[in-house]
């Protein structure tokens, strides 16, 4: 479940930070904020690391795998949010069915069908 940042009431400032980065805040990051700040800070340097400080993928490619691997866990609420943001860094609709229709050739058609169905129609 998403949650505005106005609810967060862990530590506040990674979780600002943590929504500014990335667009979003998970339930999980606001419980671990608040159980555990220093893995939260963790796995948010983690994160910074591999999505957004490398260069050897561009943004739209990782956000492309991304989406591929949420749709194949069957993890279809955060597809919507990274196919938002596999758009913003530059993929095209028909880059983003392809991806998907790889995911059902290696982990079946129901996970991308219903990756189909979070990516919605094209405009």
């Amino acid at each position: 479940m998403l949650l505005p940042l106005t609810q967060a009431m862990g530590n506040k400032d990674i979780l600002k930070d943590m929504k500014k980065k990335r667009g979003y805040l998970l339930e999980g990051h606001v419980l671990l904020s608040k159980s555990d700040p220093k893995v939260l800070e963790a796995y948010d340097s983690f994160y910074s690391r591999v999505m957004l400080n490398r260069s050897s993928l561009d943004q739209k490619t990782k956000e492309l795998i991304v989406i591929s691997i949420l749709s194949a866990r069957g993890l279809f609420e955060p597809v919507s949010i990274h196919v938002k943001k596999a758009m913003e860094a530059g993929a095209k609709y028909k880059e983003i069915v392809e991806a998907l229709e790889i995911v059902g050739l290696y982990a079946g058609s129901p996970s991308m069908l219903y990756g189909l169905k979070a990516l919605g129609p094209a405009d």
